[in-house]
């Protein structure tokens, strides 16, 4: 029996989904973009990679730690989140994580899902650290180095995945809840090195009545955009797996960014090398 292809609804997923959510929003792109990068990559999983025949000792599947950060009621971080939950529907067979739970609750989570994959998406962060603070923060450090057996002495037995976990995280917080709570520890050399932290402290306009104006919204045409993303999104999460491989033009610039930028730091603070070095899977 031949399979039917699949005719992508999106020319380019991303691009779709930027032009579903900007219309409508006051955040600036920044938080669009990588809230569209954090529903990709919940959809895909560990399912896609790029293997060590490419990059030697390690592979790279498109798991994400992403923080929001910007002043109280500023940038409308939180708003922006909530475009994740009108795509990442149950159709899709994603796992997903409670904004509040112990550490011990997200391990027993991880381990019944039959992928060890879980989507976290967290209005405020504060109200997921609170439960087990630093012991949540040295388990998401654990899940995102891809750690597959974590032992916890609040249970009777270790706890072994069927697969590597593969963790994607996106939350919103302040500058002020990370000065307070995050240890000197967890920004020098370990979670926070894992975590891309995008900033903002403005919006990117003032807009409060979307019907109305020379911009007013399509609504109509918003649907067709949400339905044919859903679709693709749907496709993606049960149909595409497999190894990523590069153009030769992709491979000719992102080799001349790692040998031009690997020895010199943006900002040579000690306490940032971590990030930098990490900084390639991410790239």
């Amino acid at each position: 029996m031949t399979k039917i292809k699949y005719e992508r609804k999106c020319k380019n997923w991303l691009l779709s989904f930027r032009d579903w959510t900007l219309p409508r929003s006051e955040a600036k792109e920044t938080f669009i973009f990588w809230t569209g990068l954090f529903t990709l990559s919940s959809a895909l999983r560990r399912k896609v990679y790029i293997s060590k025949d490419i990059l030697g000792s390690w592979e790279v599947a498109p798991y994400l730690y992403i923080f929001f950060v910007a002043p109280a009621g500023k940038a409308r971080k939180t708003t922006t989140l909530s475009y994740v939950d009108d795509l990442l529907l149950d159709e899709l067979g994603i796992k997903k994580a409670s904004a509040a739970m112990t550490q011990q609750a997200l391990m027993k989570r991880i381990a019944d899902s039959p992928d060890a994959s879980m989507s976290i998406k967290i209005g405020e962060f504060g109200t997921f650290y609170n439960p087990s603070k630093d012991v949540m923060i040295d388990f998401l450090t654990a899940l995102f180095d891809g750690v597959k057996k974590h032992d916890s002495d609040t249970l009777s037995r270790g706890i072994e995945y069927a697969e590597r976990p593969c963790i994607n995280l996106l939350a919103a917080t302040t500058p002020k809840w990370i000065a307070e709570n995050l240890s000197e520890s967890a920004i020098g050399g370990g979670f926070a090195s894992r975590v891309i932290f995008i900033f903002e402290d403005t919006v990117r306009r003032r807009k409060l009545l979307y019907h109305i104006g020379p911009d007013k919204v399509d609504f109509v045409k918003l649907e067709k955009i949400y339905k044919d993303l859903f679709t693709d999104l749907l496709h993606i999460s049960q149909n595409i797996e497999g190894e990523f491989t590069m153009t030769e033009e992709a491979e000719i610039f992102i080799n001349a960014w790692y040998l031009k930028s690997a020895d010199k730091p943006t900002i040579p603070d000690p306490r940032l090398i971590g990030y930098h070095e990490r900084k390639p899977a991410y790239v």
